[in-house]
């Protein structure tokens, strides 16, 4: 089975860190790309990346954020019966 799963890719503006963040997976591509729509526009203003403060493990960084939506095959859990 095939899902969608939408996610975060943050730079740090004056750093070098990069972090992505999986925000969430859809069975349908056109979900994905709503909520993509979302939180791109929380991201920018008049089509240019924003600053973004983000809280991680490392304390607050300042980021251009990029959304972005990727295809992945939904692996089954084997129960063991081999009944697939």
């Amino acid at each position: 089975m095939k899902v969608y799963v939408v996610f975060t890719v943050a730079r740090q503006i004056e750093g070098e860190y990069v972090f992505v963040k999986a925000d969430r997976a859809f069975p349908t591509q056109q979900a994905a790309e709503e909520l993509m729509h979302v939180l791109k526009a929380q991201y920018t203003k008049d089509g240019k990346a924003i600053p973004v403060a983000m809280n991680t493990e490392h304390g607050e960084v300042v980021c251009f954020c990029e959304i972005g939506a990727a295809e992945v095959e939904l692996e089954k859990e084997n129960d063991g019966n081999n009944n697939e």
